[in-house]
């Protein structure tokens, strides 16, 4: 029997056993909260980690879409400057019409040209821009360099833009290293950080500047010596950073990205680097928590943006709410054991909905992400590891000529649209550059590849490819691209047109030159003998036709020669020596030329020197001796009778390159010229005033002048008032050599008196005028020089050794072979090689006078002969053949 005390004791036992289960139920219940806590809290975190990613690229994919769209837009523009002989501002406002750029691609400043100037170049430069409208206008900031460039054309060209007009970009360190990336590289090139120009004391902000390089039309651009040969200037666009992140994503605060704060920086994370902050607070540092930081890099054409993410606290806050929520029901659970069933039910329930809500805003998320990029024109697709399609949007589809993405899913993108050359070839996926941007962890930018469609057709394209980062750990590529079927149809016909241009102009030029010697042949005839007649004995109607014929002779000549000039200059055929020329010596030269002309006429001509008579000038002497004569002939034929023509030469007050000018003015007294009337002076063809003189002319001669001249560096230009007069100027840069005064340029042969010329010529030449020219004059004038002839090329080389004549004039066109061949025979024969040869020829090219006188040929005589000149050239050679004699 049991005793009370024992009964006790048993009910003290089991009564702690119950309390015992119930504080380990209660310790178990606990447990399990916590881990449920835990659990929720990680799987809450993971999923809010997955969609700050998500957006993070979706940001990221927006910058680097954008930016390749202002690079093509760009490019655009600078095939408008290929495209087009001259773009003037009103054409690049029409091209580069703001309300349509600010529409479609919003957040830039503007769309602007930047020229290069060589610094010969600048004064000329300088007055352009001025005579637009712009006479205040300079190249800043001042100073004296080899290279300036200008900003001419920015569009919008007004309020902070006008702040940039002029301003030269090579100057500052950062824009000048960007500028010659591009031009070096032929590509589309990012600066750094800089403060734009356009920024004032207000709203300042960190700006960046992207170029595109335009090169000079027809000049090769292959490699990198040639584009920096062929650079002409840049066009670029500006960025203010707040407003290019505004118009790439909107506003943070009231869009999906308001958690989310993100830094843009320039190539590295420090403070001098910053180009954005969204929220302008502090700069973050690169070792926050990885779980709510993301360093994302934007890279282009050589170029690296960071992208820097940071989630905002409240993200965490929330997850630290609902873990609570958890904990307290779990705690709630264990002590209210009765009603556990019910508590767990509802506990699942909310956790099922929590989950379902953020699967659903998750899901939002990546619908917008999507929309964005089933919206853009670009095709774009991406691809993991292994190469394997992740997504592609509907532009991709299209272009490819699949029915729906999921013929692509899954599929290794590089064995379905890039497996083969655009000849057919194998194109193995090692050398795939697309492949290469996740392989090496660089972008890459290809525009001579094809890819292929699903019907086994292939299209040109330009593509982008760019590795994907998450926490610095490459996860696969994401591929943008284009077919640029049409761009490489246009670029082909510009290809084409430009070639057929130039077969154009070489065929012009061809014809120009070979119509030139067939002019040229006959009028050696037709002015040698005029010449000849007009050196006789002349009944004064004889006399009077006989100039009739050597001025509508020489008319014509000088018509043909000025069309000849402007040919080779515009084909870039006609060769310049650059070298020290006394002014006074080609002036003096020239007034003996014209002189006769001016004394039939009864006008007076002076020389007036305002500085020193010796000055010397930077010319080609023979251009500046055309140049000259045209100006003044041009005043002798538009001053009346009794009229005075002034030649003013002295330093000016322009500069080129610290270097001072040289101004040489034609004055005359004449009628002068209206106004209106100004600008059509430099036009081929323009006679303004011909109706009120009776000297023919061409209208052709201003123009060889301002061509000539622009050639040579110099500068042209004219003022005129009516009925007062006329005055054409140039200027030539001050040639820093000085030339001793009093000595002459060229040396002065002694030769026999002309009753003492005695000796032999042979003269090889087909063409019987010619020959029988040559004989009268010679006949009429040296009468002691016998001619010998012969029409056969092959047969110098003998007539040479029978005669032993003392000079040897040669034709280039002969019926056999050609002139130079008989120089080749005439120098390898030692019986012959010491015999002086002259050309006489029809053919006046440059190129050929100085091949024939490097080859050997003492003299050039282009036909039509002047006969007091050939008898020059025939006193001199000869001459020295006597000396010898004797």
């Amino acid at each position: 029997m049991i005793s009370e005390k024992d009964k006790f004791s048993l009910f003290s036992f089991i009564t702690t056993l119950k309390n015992g289960w119930k504080v380990i139920l209660l310790v178990a219940g606990l447990a399990l909260t916590a881990l449920a806590t835990y659990i929720t809290g990680r799987g809450e975190e993971e999923k809010a980690r997955q969609e700050y990613v998500l957006n993070c690229n979706e940001i990221k994919a927006r910058v680097t879409v954008r930016l390749h769209s202002y690079a093509q837009l760009l490019r655009s523009a600078s095939a408008f400057f290929a495209a087009s002989d001259t773009v003037t501002r009103s054409k690049w406002k029409t091209y580069n019409d703001p309300e349509k750029i600010g529409k479609n691609l919003p957040g830039i400043q503007g769309v602007g040209f930047a020229l290069l100037i060589n610094r010969n170049q600048l004064p000329h430069h300088l007055r352009q821009i001025r005579s637009e409208g712009f006479p205040e206008y300079n190249v800043r900031p001042a100073g004296d360099r080899p290279l300036y460039s200008s900003i001419i054309y920015l569009e919008p060209f007004c309020g902070r833009n006008l702040r940039a007009f002029g301003y030269d970009m090579l100057t500052e360190p950062v824009r000048r290293k960007a500028l010659e990336i591009s031009r070096d590289y032929d590509i589309a090139a990012l600066s750094g950080k800089v403060t734009l120009v356009q920024e004032t004391s207000s709203d300042l902000q960190a700006g960046t500047l992207m170029y595109v390089p335009v090169y000079k039309n027809g000049m090769p651009a292959g490699t990198m010596e040639q584009r920096r040969s062929a650079i002409k200037g840049w066009v670029y666009i500006p960025f203010r950073m707040n407003d290019l992140m505004q118009g790439i994503l909107g506003r943070w605060e009231t869009g999906k990205y308001e958690r989310i704060h993100l830094q843009v920086y320039d190539d590295t994370i420090s403070a001098t680097s910053l180009l954005y902050d969204s929220q302008q607070k502090e700069n973050l540092v690169q070792g926050d928590n990885p779980l709510r930081s993301v360093t994302i890099h934007v890279a282009f054409n050589g170029k690296k943006w960071i992208l820097f993410f940071t989630r905002s606290d409240d993200q965490s806050a929330f997850i630290s709410i609902t873990g609570l929520f958890v904990l307290a029901a779990g705690i709630a659970i264990s002590v209210l054991l009765l009603v556990l069933s019910w508590l767990l039910s509802n506990t699942r329930s909310q956790a099922q909905r929590i989950a379902g809500q953020l699967v659903s805003e998750r899901k939002d998320s990546e619908e917008r992400f999507r929309t964005l990029l089933n919206s853009t024109a670009e095709a774009i697709y991406g691809i993991d590891l292994r190469g394997d399609c992740t997504y592609a949007n509907p532009a991709c589809i299209r272009l490819t000529g699949y029915l729906s993405q999921e013929e692509l899913l899954g599929k290794n993108m590089h064995d379905l649209i890039h497996h083969s050359h655009a000849d057919g070839t194998h194109f193995e996926v090692e050398e795939c550059r697309i492949f290469q941007a996740f392989q090496k962890g660089i972008g890459s930018h290809v525009d001579d590849e094809v890819l292929w469609r699903a019907d086994g057709t292939s299209f040109p394209a330009e593509y982008w490819s760019f590795p994907v980062f998450i926490n610095g750990v490459t996860e696969g590529a994401v591929v943008t691209f284009f077919d640029v079927t049409e761009r490489k149809r246009a670029e082909e016909e510009t290809r084409k047109a430009r070639m057929d241009a130039e077969q154009a102009n070489n065929a012009k030029s061809e014809f120009l030159a070979r119509m030139s010697h067939e002019l040229r042949t006959p009028m050696n005839s037709i002015l040698g003998f005029a010449q000849l007649l007009e050196m006789g004995e002349l009944t004064q109607s004889q006399s009077k036709a006989i100039r009739h014929i050597i001025s509508s002779g020489g008319h014509l000549l000088n018509l043909i020669n000025d069309v000849l000039d402007i040919s080779r200059i515009e084909t870039n055929r006609l060769t310049f020596s650059l070298e020290p020329v006394r002014l006074n010596n080609v002036i003096q030269e020239v007034l003996c030329i014209v002189k006769p002309i001016a004394d039939a006429r009864s006008l007076t001509l002076e020389v007036q020197f305002t500085d020193h008579p010796d000055l010397c000038v930077q010319a080609d002497l023979q251009r500046l001796r055309q140049v000259l004569l045209n100006l003044v002939n041009n005043a002798v034929k538009y001053t009346p009778k009794n009229g005075r023509i002034v030649i003013k030469a002295g330093l000016g007050s322009d500069n080129t390159n610290g270097i001072p000018l040289v101004r040489i003015s034609v004055i005359d007294n004449g009628p002068g010229i209206k106004p209106e009337d100004l600008e059509k002076l430099f036009h081929p063809f323009e006679r303004i005033g011909a109706e009120r003189t009776d000297v023919e002319g061409s209208g052709l001669g201003l123009t060889v002048v301002k061509k000539l001249m622009d050639a040579m560096g110099g500068i042209t230009g004219v003022e005129s008032l009516q009925g007062k007069g006329s005055a054409f100027w140039i200027a030539l840069p001050l040639s820093s050599m000085v030339i001793q005064p009093g000595l002459p340029e060229t040396d002065v042969q002694q030769h026999p008196a002309k009753e003492e010329m005695k000796g032999t010529i042979l003269y090889v030449e087909d063409n019987i005028p010619n020959t029988e020219l040559v004989e009268g004059i010679l006949g009429n004038l040296r009468p002691g020089i016998m001619l010998v002839t012969t029409i056969y090329g092959k047969s110098a080389v003998t007539y040479a050794k029978e005669y032993s004549p003392g000079l040897i004039l040669l034709d280039l066109d002969l019926p056999d072979i050609h002139g130079s061949v008989v120089m080749e025979l005439l120098q390898a024969d030692a019986a012959t090689a010491q015999v002086p040869v002259v050309i006489i020829s029809a053919d006046a090219s440059p190129r050929r006078i100085e091949e024939l006188l490097k080859s050997g040929a003492r003299d050039y005589l282009s036909k039509p002969i002047d006969v007091v000149h050939f008898l020059n050239v025939v006193d001199r050679w000869m001459g020295k053949a006597v000396g010898n004699r004797q």
